[in-house]
């Protein structure tokens, strides 16, 4: 029977007395530790960007492994777009706003249009063939201004205006308008039509009646290439030809072919009048054989141009070569 160590202190003592316990109480403290330590990076959050998808710790994908989500927009309602990996969560991102591209045909939020696919957008007023470009943009190219219903640089009108460009009140005055000659023969006369198709007001009821000229039937009137209804007369010229014919009735012209009344009157460049007067009831045409003095009969381009009234008459030869006056 030995004796027992002194204890030096409560640990020791003990130690000496059970040694298993305390061997078993020591390795399984550092049993514990060691454990620990060696489980503590499989407990922790999820390593985004380690080059691994670590499904085990609900990784969905990585970032750097790009086959992880790359094809993740197949399935969806943008199968042709590129998918992304959360950096963060490592979650697949295939939502619509990653997954559209332009070129899919399908016009997204950041789209103006995709393809065929103009997101319900039409030419403005609906004139026109809209389009889409390859970076998904409209293209007005083909689209229309004229009948899109608004007023636009250049034009006269719109025949598809809100308010009805047809309606009288709205249909401006030709000597507003210019004509196909500009300055040098503008409108005198006349009332625009309708707005046409090319948004120009119609101008085939303008005319140059009240400048002092007849016109004939070549004059244009519009820039399509109408023409002017001919004039019969304009102020104190008229046409010779008409004029012969209206005035054949009179009793001046039944006298002489180179008599006609002294007071003709043109009435809207399209109508003629005359009067004969008591006191001087004709005068002579132009081409007539200027009247002596002592004959009651003057030119009738002294009545109708004042300017000429004091020297009436010209002289000519005749077919005999002789010299005769006549009318200017």
């Amino acid at each position: 029977m030995g004796l027992t160590e002194p204890a030096i202190d409560g640990v020791r003592a003990t130690s000496r007395r059970h040694p298993r316990w305390w061997s078993l109480l020591v390795g399984t403290l550092v049993g514990a530790i060691a454990g620990a330590a060696c489980t503590f990076p499989l407990d922790a959050h999820i390593a985004c960007g380690d080059g691994t998808v670590s499904i085990e710790h609900g990784e969905e994908c990585d970032p750097l492994v790009p086959g992880s989500f790359e094809d993740a927009c197949l399935g969806t309602t943008r199968p042709e777009g590129k998918a992304d990996c959360d950096p963060f969560t490592c979650t697949i991102v295939n939502t619509v706003e990653q997954c559209a591209v332009c070129g899919d045909g399908i016009a997204d939020e950041d789209e103006e249009c995709d393809g065929d696919d103009l997101d319900g957008q039409v030419c403005p007023g609906g004139v026109g063939s809209l389009g889409c470009t390859d970076t998904c943009e409209l293209d007005r190219t083909y689209c229309k201004r004229c009948g899109n219903g608004m007023l636009d640089p250049e034009e006269e009108c719109d025949p598809n205006l809100v308010d009805d460009p047809t309606e009288l009140a709205s249909r401006p005055k030709c000597a507003d308008l210019p004509s196909p000659y500009g300055d040098t023969r503008p409108y005198t006369s006349g009332s625009a039509g309708s707005c046409r198709e090319d948004c120009r007001w119609d101008r085939t009821g303008c005319g140059y009646c009240g400048n002092g000229q007849v016109e004939g039937g070549d004059v244009l009137v519009d820039f399509d290439g109408s023409t002017a209804v001919p004039e019969w007369c304009d102020g104190d010229a008229f046409d010779s030809s008409i004029l012969d014919l209206e005035l054949a009735s009179s009793t001046c012209v039944s006298a002489s072919d180179d008599l006609r009344p002294t007071t003709v009157t043109c009435e809207g460049c399209f109508s003629i009048s005359y009067e004969e007067s008591q006191d001087e009831p004709c005068c002579v045409k132009k081409g007539g054989a200027c009247p002596d003095d002592d004959v009651p009969l003057r030119c009738c381009i002294q009545l109708d141009d004042p300017e000429n009234r004091d020297d009436p008459c010209q002289p000519v030869f005749d077919s005999f070569g002789n010299v005769v006056e006549l009318c200017r």
